[in-house]
């Protein structure tokens, strides 16, 4: 494990060289300590003293540029590597002192790294601020060997002082954010460089959760009575706490350290030890050549599935996270090699090691083109004069009609309304659905979740289900004519999803409008298409209108929020008293004490919201204990809980991400390994290959993992008579849905009495059996999107962001409170974006970065720049007095731009920064607009004359500038049309190669029939031709749409002002006067440049020329 704090100067000497036994077990590291001549022992007080307060090792010399009061600097980041309980156990106890050179070694190695890696500095260049990477660090290291509850422990505190040199010799302050940002990484990787170290001195070792291991040969019970620490950890955080709750509870859980003789302690452990009869691990014969495991191309396919089926965008440190997990003894410096020779993989950024992968850019683009495909391809549903006549008798606002008139009139297959939250989208809906009724059109609702599907059907009366349903059913043999189906909550799709939804209501020919909104969560599957097809222009309609908040303060903070304006929305927030800060100790209470003030019934109008579930669990509890106070909660059982384990489809197919005791449920049928959809298999073994499951019969499986599969951790929770809960799975056959919520009546024997709350029906539930069920007094953010209360408690943590404050904040009518530990912190959150971005986007910005790169010095133009000498005082007055009659447009070349630069070919003379006016081109005659821009361009100095033409150059060589290339198009159709016959025929062969395969698998023994393998290998060749043919009349009717699209822009920009402007522009400057300008200020520059090729020449030889007596 590796942990970390900032420490100070006085914190730091206190600690390390005052009050701790030195036994010498330290030492000076890293390139930046090299330089300063420290080596060996971190002994002499006084130089520790010097270096932790920023001072060179004699304190000489101050090595900060900024001198800040010692008790606010920071001196030093404290690193803490922390060797597993079986390492210290053996090394410490068992007298194995190999093991602690091991560590000492894994250490070392780990920290390379990091000065390799993720030594930055920030200092100002000529570019402005910039993260510089240095490559040295000064780090002093201190093993330690027992914890503060004085069981053995052995670590090193790597102090990672506050300090790096830049190349020109200047030291500044270490950025370490990056250091902190990969800590879990980090602690992999020492983990793996250990094992190795373990494994060499003959050791076996087993891997546990979060990458870390032990020594094989250790009875768990003997590791958790030296483990005081971590039980301390696991009380407060919980057994299954993820990473960053277990460091929050090692945070919070630290005591003071005490000062005990080091010899004494080892003595004491081993009295204990034999009186526990601990029997210690006998290595086998040291193994000093072990390599360590080979990492494969098929390892890093598998951590590119991993990370892109979350996201779109994915560090190198995310992918060697995935791999050193699935192996101990992983030298991580394998992996770098196979990242960059990958071709899936598309680098955005080599100083931040991020990527994309093509599949995810392919996919976007499949998506868009989807969308395009289906512009101006469907009739409207009925004229505007009767749309608005229907309009006129309904109490829609006029954000509303303008989207019901344009989605009643488009001639587009695909839409979105973009509405904020509380927007009244589905009052709107309601009116649309009647005019879509009234033309002969049949709406059908559709939503991410089973919760927002029921809600859209009870709403809209319609016939609703979730996206997921519906992409896994089989398409209808006939197709359905006249469908709209209307998709709620719309950000909350995938990429994935979002393009088979397209590719479905393609292939079913039906309407589609996306309903959601950008401002808030997105998908927990990679991309947000919600977005990237209203950034690639489909036809939207914006709702910005909320009717949701009814206190009027509390209305205008939110609306500010909503519109961007996060800031003031906040502080409106603060200052209506929305806002308390508390203690991390009284946080939970405090949310508590107001939930249970309020009277029962405006507890059922309330949403009591967390960021994280541990938070959500506390608070739930402490709210429990209050209510079985009061006699709220009555009768009490223990029930086995099932909770979903989060895994992704790829970790899924690991054993070593199966525990014990976990449950699996096929998602189907699997005959050859004898498994039933819907039933729960209990893990009882596992080797490498495969899983050994116990069926609710008592039979024995062996299985391999290949199997679509839910994955469920079980432990038991007690639920009470009055208890407010919620269904966690969706379940058809007994009709309940994921998040839907019901209070437990009664307890009688095994069986619970419940009553759902949005319909007043109850049933009765066995308690014998683990349920998917889970309390329902607080809510996460994220599943609170979609939901209204009157009254609204908001626990507001660091996994907060811009999206999650905007869901918390707009789901109250009346009442809305914050709990918070920091307000500064609070803000500088809810304003930071946490929303899933698209590939296309990123690679956009990747270009605009290395356009802004290639060209330090020189700022782009984007439109023709008149370059002009600074005006005069009475001139800038009289040019302000006509701005106010003059009007700009961005599209006019003469609107202030930056410049280019100049030509490769031409000298570059260094100039001031040019300063540019503000023309505009009134709409005159040709003679006179002509007449003015000669005049300016008269006025140009010489360089600016340079620029001018260039930026002219660039302008005309812009693709769109290009008369696009003549195509075939009558032959192009053809050969869609015959690739279509060709297509419709495979499939009828397909469908019979079907029916006959079925027919045949009703056979016994029907694998062993020569006639069944061949029909299936025809089917599996008719595939494959079909995809081959498909996806050559993609490319065909690709080639068509983009000559149409190059067409209709290449005409929009020829009809452009700036286009005709440009062309008045380049006329003049081929003009003959202007042409020998040019070509005297080209020659001018060339002689200059060749005057200073031949001194530099000159003095290049001068100083090659030998001499004797000087030496080096």
């Amino acid at each position: 494990m590796l942990t970390g704090k900032n420490t100070e100067p006085q914190q730091a000497v206190h600690y390390f060289m005052e009050g701790y036994y030195q036994e010498g077990t330290s030492r000076w590291s890293g390139q930046g300590a090299e330089e300063l001549g420290l080596e060996g022992p971190v002994d002499d007080q006084e130089t520790f003293f010097n270096i932790v307060n920023g001072l060179s090792p004699d304190g000489s010399q101050n090595l900060c540029a900024r001198k800040l009061n010692t008790s606010k600097r920071r001196a030093a980041t404290d690193f803490t590597f922390s060797a597993p309980k079986s390492v210290s156990l053996q090394a410490l106890v068992g007298g194995d002192e190999r093991l602690i050179t091991a560590h000492q070694l894994a250490v070392q190695k780990t920290l390379a790294i990091i000065e390799e890696r993720y030594s930055y500095t920030r200092a100002t260049t000529e570019k402005g601020q910039q993260l510089i990477r240095t490559n040295n660090l000064v780090v002093a290291e201190f093993d330690h060997i027992e914890t503060r509850e004085l069981d053995p422990h052995l670590h090193t505190h790597a102090l990672v002082m506050n300090m790096t040199q830049l190349e020109n010799g200047k030291w500044y302050s270490l950025f370490n954010d990056e250091i902190f940002k990969n800590k879990k990484f980090l602690g992999m990787v020492y983990q793996n460089y250990l094992a190795l170290e373990i494994q060499k001195l003959g050791y076996e070792v087993e891997a546990r959760k979060h990458g870390q291991f032990e020594i094989k040969g250790f009875q768990e019970e003997d590791l958790k009575e030296f483990s005081k620490r971590r039980q301390q950890i696991l009380s407060a955080a919980g057994e299954n706490a993820t990473w960053a709750e277990r460091e929050a509870a090692w945070t919070a859980t630290r005591n003071i350290k005490q000062k005990i003789n080091p010899e004494e302690l080892k003595a004491k452990w081993r009295e204990e030890a034999a009186a526990l009869g601990i029997k210690f691990v006998q290595p086998e014969n040291p193994q000093p050549q072990q390599k360590p495991r080979l990492v494969s191309y098929e390892n890093l396919e598998d951590a590119i599935a991993h990370c892109s089926e979350r996201n779109v965008a994915f560090t190198q440190e995310d992918l060697e996270k995935f791999i050193l997990n699935q192996g101990l003894a992983t030298d991580v410096s394998q992996i770098e090699p196979l990242v960059k020779a990958n071709p899936e993989l598309i680098s955005l950024s080599h100083q931040n090691r991020d990527f994309t992968t093509l599949a995810a850019v392919n996919r976007e683009l499949a998506t868009i083109k989807l969308m395009q495909s289906g512009q101006g391809q469907v009739n409207p549903l009925a004229h505007p004069e009767v749309v608005e006549s229907h309009l006129e008798k309904t109490a829609l606002n006029p954000d509303q009609r303008r989207a019901v008139l344009d989605t009643a009139t488009t001639t587009d297959q695909f839409i979105v309304w973009q509405g904020v939250a509380g927007a009244g989208k589905t009052f709107a809906l309601k009116e649309l659905k009647a005019i879509a009724a009234a033309s002969g059109y049949t709406v059908k609702g559709f939503a991410p979740s089973a919760m927002a599907a029921k809600v859209l059907s009870q709403e809209l009366e319609v016939q609703a289900e979730t996206v997921a349903r519906l992409l896994v059913s089989e398409p209808p043999e006939e197709i359905e004519p006249h469908q709209i189906w209307v998709v709620d909550e719309a950000g909350l799709l995938s990429a994935k999803d979002a393009l088979a939804l397209l590719e479905r209501a393609t292939l079913e020919q039906a309407r589609v409008l996306l309903v959601g909104d950008t401002k808030q969560l997105s998908a927990v599957e990679a991309g947000n298409p919600f977005k990237s097809l209203q950034q690639a222009g489909i036809k939207t309609s914006y709702l910005n209108e909320s009717n949701r908040q009814r206190a009027p303060k509390l209305k205008l903070a939110v609306d500010l929020i909503a519109s961007g304006r996060i800031e003031e929305g906040f502080s409106r927030l603060d200052e209506n008293g929305c806002i308390e800060v508390v203690t991390p100790e009284s946080k939970i209470q405090a949310i508590a004490n107001d939930y249970i003030t309020a009277t029962p019934e405006e507890r059922a109008r309330t949403l009591v919201l967390a960021g994280t579930n541990f938070e959500r669990l506390a608070i739930t509890q402490k709210i429990r204990e209050h209510l079985k106070a009061e006699g709220s909660l009555g009768t009490a059982t223990t029930i086995t809980q099932l909770q979903a384990k989060d895994l992704t489809s790829v970790q899924m197919r690991y054993t070593h991400n199966f525990e014990l005791g976990d449950l699996v449920i096929p998602t189907r049928n699997y005959k050859r390994r004898g498994l039933e959809k819907g039933q729960l298999y209990e893990v009882v073994g596992k080797d490498n290959d495969q899983l050994t499951l116990k069926a609710s019969d008592g039979q024995y499986l062996q299985v391999d993992t290949g199997f679509n599969k839910a994955v469920y951790q079980h432990q038991h929770i007690e639920i009470a008579e009055g208890d407010r809960l919620r269904w966690t799975k969706n379940d058809r056959q007994l009709g309940r849905r994921n998040g839907q919520e019901f209070v437990v009546k009664a307890l009688t024997g095994s069986n619970a009495q419940i009553e759902y709350l949005d319909s007043g029906q109850t049933e009765f539930i066995d308690l014998q059996q683990a349920q998917h069920l889970d309390y329902a007094i607080v809510s996460t953010t994220y599943s609170s999107q979609g939901k209204t209360a009157d009254h609204v408690l908001m626990a507001a943590d660091l996994t907060i962001g811009q999206e999650s404050f905007y869901v918390a904040v707009s789901r109250a009518r009346y009442s809305l409170k914050l709990y918070t530990e920091d307000k500064d912190s609070l803000l500088a959150l809810v304003q930071s974006s946490k929303a899933k971005e698209n590939a296309l986007v990123l690679l956009r910005q990747k270009e605009l970065e290395k356009q802004h790169q290639s060209r330090p010095e020189k700022e782009k133009v984007t439109s023709v720049a008149i370059v002009t000498e600074q005006p005069t005082s009475k001139q800038q007055e009289q040019r302000s007095e006509e701005a106010e009659e003059q009007s700009y447009t961005e599209s006019s070349p003469l609107h202030p731009s930056p410049s280019v630069p100049l030509p490769s070919s031409s000298p570059t003379v260094r100039t001031q920064p040019p300063k540019f006016a503000e023309i505009s081109i009134a709409d005159s005659q040709q003679e006179d607009t002509q007449l003015t821009i000669k005049q300016t361009i008269d006025a140009l100095s010489d360089q600016e004359l340079l620029y001018l033409e260039q930026a002219v150059q660039e302008y005309f060589l812009q693709p769109v500038a290009q008369v696009p290339k003549p195509i075939d198009r009558q032959a192009l159709e053809d050969k869609i049309s015959q690739i279509k016959t060709q297509l419709d025929s495979l499939w009828s062969l397909h469908a019979t190669q079907k029916k006959g395969i079925t027919a045949m698998e009703r056979l016994p023994f029907h694998k062993l029939s020569n006639k069944y393998n061949a029909t299936l290998e025809q089917q599996l060749q008719s595939l494959e031709n079909i995809k081959e043919l498909f996806t050559r009349k993609q490319q065909l009717q690709s080639i068509i749409q983009e000559y149409e699209n190059k067409i209709e822009n290449h005409d929009s920009w020829k009809k452009q002002q700036k286009t005709v402007e440009m062309k008045i522009i380049a006329e003049l400057l081929h003009s003959p006067p202007l042409q020998e300008r040019l070509n005297n200020i080209k020659d001018e520059l060339w002689r200059k440049e060749q005057h200073k090729q031949a001194g530099l020449m000159v003095k290049y030889q001068s100083s090659n020329k030998q001499s004797r007596g000087i030496r080096r």
